[in-house]
């Protein structure tokens, strides 16, 4: 309340008390929408469709509260509005308790509706909508009437009209407010710590605290029903102590001015949210998807209602005209709006500055996150929070008639919003995007300006109104001629995930290495749930889901040389796994359900079973365009007609459907993205067994790269209370999971079976050799996993445990939180030693199986597994080959009891060609080159004939650098064309034994071939480049040359990469290390310079610091960077004379004193 504004203390302690009953109001009232919201998403799905509708009926509930309380509110005079408000706030309370028991028994209901009318979507969405009406219509009806309520009893009450408005605007700022610290306390401390039920029950406690404090109230202001409102003379008395300028007009306001300020006030509503759902859509591709995230976007915004409404309450007296106050309001929003437009772009550069600056730890990035969203929406949103105060000033209620003008422009704007945010979520967005969302709600807003402009009645400046109205539409035409172009690339950087990838960076260097990392956009799509982006380079194909990787393969087009055998397979073995794993080990696979389509790998994979009918369940229909884009690897799943696409909420689906499936995959986003997370839960996984046949299998992906270990636990105790069976199999830094109702054993006979054509050519695209490699990916299970698994919390929808702890644990860089994970079970597990069932198998077949497991198992990096089955194949009479295979084993896992081993062994089978061969290969990898040298002659020796025992006495001998002897050792074996191809180095060696001889002419041809499958080896480049030039061939050796520096350069570029990961972490040796090996490949590189520099400082490696940045200078002798830290390290050897004067000179090359770092 205003200073000026002479009142009792009683009355400034009466309306404090109620302005404090206010905030508990909104505080409740968020609270139950966001815990409501929830609820029915669990029912109807996470859908936009389904969301809007819930949204619609809670937002619909409000206006109708409010302008039935508008209507109705003078023949409810003779009670008490305390007393009524009071009474309101306790219903809402009651109303609250019963709601979670009409939820629970929403869903045998909606089952029955979707059977019946699912066909129309149409009237199915209309009985979804009256579904939603009818159990939330009377608890919103009554949160909505609350402010026309106490809107027309603090009027009433007030001493002058003025004042009467001024305390409305208060009774609109504090609810806001409310709202935000209800936002924040649900999204931060309840629902992470007491979960949803609880959360409610706080709410019902705010109502009851409101109710409360109101009833208390009421029996220290006495009501009548004649109780006077401020008679004319009273509205326009100034008060004593007001500013003379103020001048406030008796007359009322007319009914089209009226009715024009309540429509400027309802498409400022509709505008709201057309902002609010394109900056969330914009914002959530730089603060990432977590809940956090979303939490953080939905307070700043009402932050900026709620500080909007307070700033226009304080000027109320200064407003002269209210077209001109609704003018300069939907103007502010319209221009702030618009310059935002051009600084939308360099959202994820101005991120990555400020993260690099500030280094944040968890509280500090929740408040980065937070300025982001601040500097994007304030400014606007203050505009849009002052219409309300604005609006209701120039309606001048008085008296009986309050409740009826506040009712009605509350409720019209709220039916505004309603319409703003079903116009933004199913039309602008998905057809015309994101900037021409905004720039539609520009257009609006500068169109209700110029209108108030135009139609204002009196003012300072009332005879320029036309000319305000003229530019107020060249402003509207230039916005829409002249905005911004934004690339795709830039927001879908990923830098909430990977910001540390671009710390050091200028803005064209940020952008340059977005292109580099991404490279060209093959599709890009705003969806009804999410943006959907499709990238190419030379080496990969990505598919990312608001600028989060859902999914990669290698590019689907013939690449050059160097591309192909620098490509990665991305995360493709993880896609091909998910479908292979449970269709070739499950005990029936007719019927399949997959829960998110991606690039449809996984999909495809399914397919190349004998299955008879496959449903896929995708939520966002940009991801099933955006598949076709992998075509390459997913074979077209989408032509078969096996397959049937749903575009829904896969939980929604699974509840309505009556379909029993023998597989169901699960391979949703990340568990603790919003949506994705309700996957992860109890209830999930009982609703999925409900689905299953009896032998049916329930497959789940779960993304280890970004959990914790106890997040882990969680998820395996939270399947194991519904599936008593649990197998978990590892692929790199995923996991993929089989649970199951009956134990499941893998008959190693029918895996064979099921390996056909089809499935071999689907494992081929990842490597993989058959069934036993892809057993070899067995991580644990049954028994073991039992005994793995501690007591604790599971995952349910009520505690949403994973959704929010996973990602503050996710935001912390730990560089050992996957290594931690991917070792979790060593003290626990023998493989899959005790799940398979080998007794269908012929005898004979069955020790190549384990021989074959314990090979493919070293193949996999995974030394205690190949340990594991090398000694079961031994125990069933396999050979020496399988003895061998454990020592290489034990190579890995005890490298110091090793030699000793293979010294036991070959003394054991000094005849043995597989153990002395293997015992040759371990002295090769430990470069004992003397000792491995005999062992070859001792080999060559045990079989003369055999090509590769020459191999390894000549590899020996290249190794120790004995050129000729090692040609002379290959002897037979170099021909050209090669024959002998069994040792993937063989040519290579060669080659290089070759040039080095001077046997250049042969060297040459055996290079050329070596490059072709090691394009990046730099000793191989150089040795051909040398013998082309020897050889006299100019023009070919020039290119050699060249193509060596180039790849140098990118060599360099590479190792520095690995470098900054090494930073990140802080692991400053290591970093220094590769920094070292990247400077010697291209010492003018600045960014290595800056980088190794910084590490030498950590490092404490001063003296070695100065002679890197003196030889850098000597480049560049106004670098000034390097002139700061060479200051820096000079103060760190206490040498101040040479540190004070290159300061000086820093501050003279850049205008500015040196900032330190490392400190």
């Amino acid at each position: 309340m205003d200073a000026s504004i002479p009142a009792t203390s009683n009355d400034r302690r009466h309306i404090a008390w109620l302005l404090l009953c206010f905030t508990c109001s909104g505080m409740s009232a968020l609270i139950y929408e966001v815990a409501w919201v929830r609820s029915l998403e669990l029912v109807f799905g996470a859908t936009t469709f389904a969301v809007a509708t819930v949204l619609a009926a809670f937002m619909g509930g409000l206006a109708f509260g409010s302008y039935f309380m508008g209507r109705f509110a003078q023949r409810l005079n003779r009670f008490h509005p305390l007393k009524m408000y009071a009474l309101m706030e306790l219903g809402i309370g009651l109303l609250a308790l019963v709601i979670p028991l009409l939820f629970h028994g929403l869903a045998p209901l909606y089952q029955a509706i979707w059977k019946k009318y699912h066909a129309s979507f149409a009237l199915f969405s209309t009985l979804r909508f009256l579904l939603c009406v009818g159990i939330l219509l009377v608890p919103t009806s009554l949160m909505g009437a609350t402010l026309p309520l106490m809107s027309q009893f603090v009027n009433r009450i007030s001493p002058h009209s003025i004042v009467g408005r001024k305390r409305i605007g208060l009774l609109y700022t504090v609810n806001t407010a409310g709202a935000v610290l209800g936002c924040l306390a649900a999204g931060f401390l309840l629902f992470p710590l007491v979960g949803l039920q609880k959360t409610q029950y706080t709410a019902i406690a705010l109502s009851t605290t409101a109710a409360l404090g109101a009833w208390l109230l009421s029996r220290k202001t006495p009501w009548t029903a004649d109780t006077a409102a401020p008679t004319a003379s009273m509205a326009t008395e100034t008060p004593a102590h007001s500013p003379p300028a103020v001048s406030v007009t008796a007359q009322p306001t007319p009914r089209w001015v009226a009715g024009l300020l309540v429509l400027i006030y309802a498409v400022s509503g509709f505008s709201a949210m057309l902002y609010e759902v394109a900056w969330s859509r914009l914002l959530v591709q730089v603060l990432g998807s977590s809940t956090y995230a979303y939490t953080i976007m939905l307070a700043t915004f009402l932050f900026g209602l709620a500080a909007g409404a307070w700033m226009g309450t304080r000027w109320l007296l200064r407003s002269e005209e209210p077209l001109w106050g609704a003018a300069l309001c939907q103007l502010t929003v319209g221009v702030t709006t618009y310059l935002g437009l051009f600084v939308i772009e360099e959202l994820p550069f101005i991120y990555t500055r400020l993260h690099e600056w500030w280094q944040p730890q968890l509280p500090g990035t929740m408040a980065l996150l937070f300025l982001m969203s601040f500097g994007l929406m304030i400014l606007p949103t203050l505009g849009l929070g002052a219409m309300f105060p604005v609006a209701i000033h120039g309606l001048q209620p008085q008296g009986g008639r309050t409740a009826h003008l506040v009712g009605w422009a509350y409720s019209l704007n709220t039916v505004g919003a309603i319409a703003g945010s079903v116009a933004a979520g199913f039309w602008l967005l998905p057809q015309v995007g994101t900037q021409t969302t905004l720039l539609v709600g520009v257009a609006l807003n500068g169109l209700m300006a110029a209108l108030a402009f135009a139609s204002a009645r009196s003012g300072k400046f009332f005879k320029y109104r036309a000319v305000f109205a003229a530019l107020t539409g060249l402003f509207i035409l230039n916005s829409l001629l002249q905005t911004p172009s934004w690339d795709p690339a830039f927001m879908a950087s990923g830098v909430f995930r990977y910001v540390r990838k671009y710390y050091g960076l200028t803005r064209a260097e940020f952008r340059e290495r977005v292109h580099r990392i991404h490279g060209q956009i093959e599709f890009f799509k705003e969806g009804l749930t999410c943006n959907v982006i499709v990238f190419r380079t030379a080496v990969s194909m990505s598919l990312l889901v608001n600028g989060k990787p859902d999914a990669s393969t290698p590019p689907d087009l013939p690449q050059p040389e160097w591309a192909r055998l620098a490509q990665s397979v991305g995360d493709l073995p993880t896609q091909i796994m998910l479908g292979q794993v449970p269709l070739m080990t499950a005990p029936k696979q007719d019927r399949v359900m997959v829960i998110g389509l991606g690039s449809g790998v996984t999909l495809g994979s399914v397919l190349m079973h004998d299955v008879k009918e496959v449903e896929c369940v995708e939520l966002e229909d940009a991801v099933v365009q955006a598949s076709q884009f992998f075509n390459r690897y997913n074979g077209r799943p989408l032509e078969d007609r096996r397959v049937r696409v749903v575009v829904n909420d896969a939980r929604n689906h699974l509840l309505v459907t009556e379909q029993k499936y023998d597989v169901i995959i699960s391979e949703p986003s990340n568990p603790w993205i919003p949506g994705a997370a309700a996957l992860f839960t109890r209830e999930f996984f009982e609703l999925a067994q409900s689905k299953l046949s009896p032998e049916g299998v329930f497959c789940q992906w779960i993304q280890l790269y970004e959990l914790q270990p106890s997040d882990l636990q969680v998820i395996l105790r939270t399947l194991k209370a519904v599936f008593p069976h649990l197998h978990m199999f590892r692929v790199e830094s995923d996991a993929i999971l089989l649970a199951t109702r009956q134990p499941l054993r893998f008959d190693a006979a029918t895996l064979l079976q099921r390996v056909t054509p089809k499935v071999q050519a689907d494992f081929s695209h990842i490597g993989l050799s058959g069934a036993e490699d892809m057993l070899a990916h067995y991580w644990i299970g049954a028994e073991e996993l039992d005994k793995a698994i501690p007591q604790g919390a599971l995952n349910s929808d009520d505690n949403m445990y994973i959704e929010f702890r996973a990602p503050l644990r996710m935001l912390l860089p730990d560089s050992q939180k996957e290594q931690h994970l991917t070792s979790y079970f060593d003290a626990f597990a023998s493989a899959a030693n005790f799940q398979l069932d080998l007794m269908r198998l012929p005898p004979g077949e069955r020790p190549v199986f384990w021989q074959r497991m314990a090979e493919y198992a070293l193949m996999r990096k995974r030394p205690r597994d190949a340990r594991l089955y090398a000694e079961q194949a031994q125990k069933h009479g396999a050979g020496l080959k399988a003895v061998a295979l454990e020592g290489q084993a034990i190579q890995v896992l005890q490298p110091e009891l090793a030699p000793r081993w293979w010294q036991e062994k070959t003394a054991q089978y000094p005849q043995s060609i597989e153990i002395w061969e293997a015992y040759v290969k371990f002295l090769l990898s430990n470069t004992n080159l003397d000792a491995a040298l005999d062992a070859a002659r001792h080999l060559q020796k045990l079989a003369p004939d055999l090509p590769h025992t020459r191999y390894f006495t000549g590899k020996a001998l290249a190794l120790s650098g004995k050129w000729q002897e090692a040609v002379e050792a290959f002897g037979p074996l170099i021909t050209y064309p090669p024959t002998f191809t069994n040792e993937v180095d063989f040519v290579a060696l060669a080659g290089l034994a070759l040039s080095r001889i001077g046997r250049d002419a042969q060297a040459v041809n055996f290079l050329k071939a070596a490059l072709r499958n090691d394009y990046w080896n730099l000793e191989l480049r150089k040795s051909y480049a040398e013998s082309l030039t020897r050889l006299g061939k100019s023009d070919e050796a020039v290119l050699a040359w060249q193509r060596l520096g180039q790849l140098r350069t990118s060599r360099a570029l590479n190792q520095h990469r690995d470098a900054r990961k090494a930073i990140e972490e802080r692991k400053w040796v290591q970093a220094a290390q590769i920094l070292e090996q990247a400077y010697a490949l291209d010492p003018w590189e600045e960014d290595i310079v800056f980088d190794l520099a910084q590490a030498n400082y950590h490092l404490q490696r001063h003296r070695e610091n100065v002679a890197l940045l003196e030889r850098h200078l000597l480049w560049d002798k106004d670098k000034a960077w390097a002139v700061g830290m060479l200051a820096q390290t000079f103060q760190a050897l206490g040498d101040e004379s040479n540190a004070r004067d290159l300061l000086k000179r820093y501050h003279v090359l850049t205008g500015r004193p040196w900032p330190g770092i490392g400190n």
